[in-house]
């Protein structure tokens, strides 16, 4: 996830600079952030976060971070989020 090993990410940065300015949060920070508000919200135990996390990690780094739109992200947590209660 290192910008400078990967072009697309350090394009997609570049990108998020431009259009937000200095107040930008790449699209896995946004989604981490609602992965953990769902997980206080609805009050599952802390290895469900860890297996959410994981499912959103995987997801992302099988389809590329840079093909998923900023909007999708919320979606993406909570499915991550469901699908890890399941599990556990």
């Amino acid at each position: 996830m290192d910008p400078i090993c990967n072009p697309k990410l350090q394009e997609f940065l570049t990108e998020k600079m431009m259009t937000d300015g200095l107040k930008f949060e790449t699209g896995r920070a946004y989604g981490m952030r609602k992965l953990i508000d769902l997980n206080e919200k609805k009050g599952y135990r802390i290895e469900t976060l860890f297996a959410a996390q994981n499912i959103f990690d995987r997801y992302l780094n099988t389809v590329g971070h840079w093909t998923i739109p900023d909007k999708k992200y919320v979606l993406l947590a909570t499915i991550a989020t469901l699908m890890s209660a399941k599990l556990e």
